[in-house]
């Protein structure tokens, strides 16, 4: 009975340690996952910053093309009141001319 004892005492250790095996296994593979999920999490925070980062940047563009536009609009109406200003000087040159004309002709009449 007592060698039957020993027998059934080693056979509890055996599957003791098969057991604590077993779960140094599961542990190491829990800490694996553990990292894994850390790293995922990791990356996750990194291209949501990296998101962040591009939509700052393209509000950013967005603020320099309507920059760009106000400054287009503005070039465009101050060229027309150049074209207008060149009109007024060309008719008042034509109107000039004119008057010349009319003196030289009342000159050369004397």
């Amino acid at each position: 009975a007592l060698r039957d004892a020993g027998a059934a005492l080693d056979a509890l250790r055996c599957d003791l340690d098969a057991s604590n095996q077993t779960l140094s296994k599961a542990a190491a593979e829990r800490d694996s996952a553990s990292a894994a999920h850390l790293g995922a999490l990791g990356e996750r925070d990194a291209a949501q910053r990296a998101l962040e980062d591009s939509q700052r940047a393209q509000e950013g563009t967005q603020r320099v093309l309507e920059g760009v536009q106000r400054v287009l609009e503005d070039s465009e109406r101050a060229l027309e009141a150049a074209r207008g200003e060149r009109d007024a000087f060309a008719s008042e040159r034509d109107a000039l001319a004119s008057e010349r004309d009319a003196l030289a002709s009342e000159r050369d009449a004397l």
